[in-house]
């Protein structure tokens, strides 16, 4: 099934069994109300089982201990996660740092703060998105979390927030890599078999600077809070330059 207020997205490639042009809210309206009228089972038992297996999938990386170094973008999402709540919009731009939040920060549903990539799981779309978030909500605190593939994408978008003053805080986690091919070539091929994925090391605290921005260079993630913090006080985007390994949670089975 798939619902969308855009007629021309119902049918992407695969044919769904049902498609409705609706908006979420009204569709799923609709479908409860149909549901409730014909004494449809709310299928409990499904819903837990699903959820239970949901947790027996990520547990073999959000249960186990994680160690102090090397830095990864796993101590990058453990970092942030106190400072997630309804105040703040937070924004997931792909790439390993990408499938550590969905992995370690997924529960039985997403807070309708999240914003992530699209069906289509493009990257690049992080740093306007961010720009576009606190235009639609000026009141409140808006966070990127980013890779530095990603961050790279769109970086002049910078100067669009600041020539509209619009703050937020974006932090790159910068394994100077496009880390997810770099893991699977490095699992499927080994070593020798990384190629054409690595990138110079991109000072993007330093580039923030030159357009104008606030830019920070942190080493280790645990001053990640009071950054943050102190950048949702700044009236300009802060741009937290993270250097971290190359690791993605599938790099580590």
């Amino acid at each position: 099934m798939h619902i969308d207020s855009d007629p021309s997205q119902l049918i992407q490639g695969i044919e769904p069994d049902l498609a409705l042009h609706a908006s979420l809210t009204q569709g799923f309206r609709q479908i409860s109300e149909q549901f409730e009228r014909i004494g449809g089972s709310p299928h409990i038992k499904w819903i837990e089982e699903a959820r239970k297996r949901s947790r027996q999938f990520r547990s073999r990386w959000i249960e186990e201990p994680i160690a102090s170094t090397p830095k990864i973008g796993r101590h990058i999402v453990d970092a942030i996660r106190p400072l997630l709540n309804e105040d703040v919009v937070f924004l997931i731009d792909g790439g390993n740092i990408g499938q550590w939040a969905h992995i370690v920060l997924a529960s039985d549903k997403y807070p309708s703060f999240w914003l992530t990539c699209g069906i289509s799981g493009v990257v690049g779309w992080g740093l306007p998105g961010a720009i576009a978030a606190k235009f639609t909500f000026p009141n409140k605190r808006v966070l990127l979390l980013s890779g530095d593939g990603s961050f790279g994408f769109t970086i002049t978008e910078l100067e669009v927030a600041l020539r509209y003053k619009l703050p937020f805080v974006a932090v790159v986690a910068n394994d100077a890599c496009w880390g997810i091919a770099a893991c699977f070539q490095r699992k499927f091929l080994g070593a020798e078999g990384v190629i054409a994925t690595q990138t110079s090391e991109i000072r993007f605290d330093k580039v923030a600077e030159a357009f104008g921005a606030k830019g920070v260079q942190i080493e280790d993630p645990s001053e990640l809070q009071s950054v943050i913090l102190e950048g949702f006080s700044s009236q300009r985007p802060t741009i937290v330059n993270v250097p971290i390994s190359i690791a993605g949670p599938y790099s580590l089975d």
